[in-house]
């Protein structure tokens, strides 16, 4: 492990929900979190009073990085190539200045930095690129149900129409830095403790699960997890393919509660006796 201290930058470009899944995706990444900047009105603001436009916040991430596998200046190539840097104040049917393209610097190297990859990006825009850079301010976290919204609620309009396309974009572009997919699957175990009501895999040293409850003889899958590390390696569609797998072994039915495994089930013919 690398002696050299996690580092830090907050950006926003549009909804922060959109801005969090992209960074989720990135290798040397290892927290990303939701939240507010920049505004002009005292104390902590609710999603409500930023979505008003009247606080002067934007939506913002807090992404802590390692720098030894990523730099900040990529981290920004990033950012600014999986937004529209040159609209003012929106991105595609998000508008207001809560949506403003935004890079908050910590020092003066990232503002350096961050005018440099500004300047390098602009030539491939037809338009003058707007995003603000502006020296960080408190950081205000939003509340949980705001953080890591796209994998908790993926099956949602808004998720399957504007972040799921804006990922496989990333993907394309950026192949060389997504986290990568984890191979021999095959290998992979699922481990069903009765006593827990969960499926478990072991992946690189980390525990992904799915918890579930029996109600009526069958089996209620009611929440999955997938650790950040190792997240963006399609570990989520794996374990709940190999939990069915297990569960249909064992002779259970299975009902999906839960809003991923759903969005699963829909995409996998293995899943087509599931109830739910």
């Amino acid at each position: 492990m690398s002696d050299i201290p996690m580092e830090t930058m907050i950006v926003g470009g549009g909804c922060f929900w959109c801005v969090e899944a992209v960074f989720n995706e990135l290798k040397g990444v290892t927290k990303v979190v939701s939240g507010y900047m920049g505004g002009t009105v005292p104390g902590t603001p609710t999603y409500r009073e930023v979505c008003s436009g009247l606080t002067g916040h934007a939506e913002v991430v807090e992404v802590t990085f390692d720098p030894t596998i990523i730099s900040y200046e990529d981290l920004l190539v990033v950012f600014m190539t999986s937004h529209d840097p040159t609209t003012l104040n929106k991105q595609g049917g998000d508008v207001g200045t809560q949506y403003r393209s935004v890079i908050f610097y910590n020092d003066a190297e990232q503002k350096g930095i961050a005018e440099l990859v500004v300047e390098e990006i602009a030539p491939y825009y037809d338009d003058p690129i707007v995003t603000e850079i502006s020296p960080a301010e408190k950081f205000h976290e939003a509340v949980e149900e705001h953080q890591n919204y796209y994998n908790n609620n993926i099956t949602e309009r808004y998720c399957s129409l504007v972040i799921s396309p804006k990922l496989e974009k990333l993907r394309q572009m950026h192949a060389d830095k997504i986290k990568s997919v984890t191979k021999n699957n095959t290998n992979m175990e699922v481990i069903h403790n009765k006593d827990k009501q969960q499926f478990t895999m072991e992946v690189d040293g980390e525990t992904a699960k799915i918890d579930y409850k029996m109600q009526d003889g069958k089996m209620h899958l009611v929440y999955s997890e997938v650790p950040f590390n190792i997240r963006g390696q399609g570990i989520g569609k794996i374990l709940v393919e190999k939990t069915f797998e297990k569960l249909t072994a064992e002779g259970y039915q299975a009902v999906a509660v839960c809003g991923y495994i759903k969005s699963v089930a829909k995409g996998s013919e293995k899943w087509n006796d599931i109830i739910g």
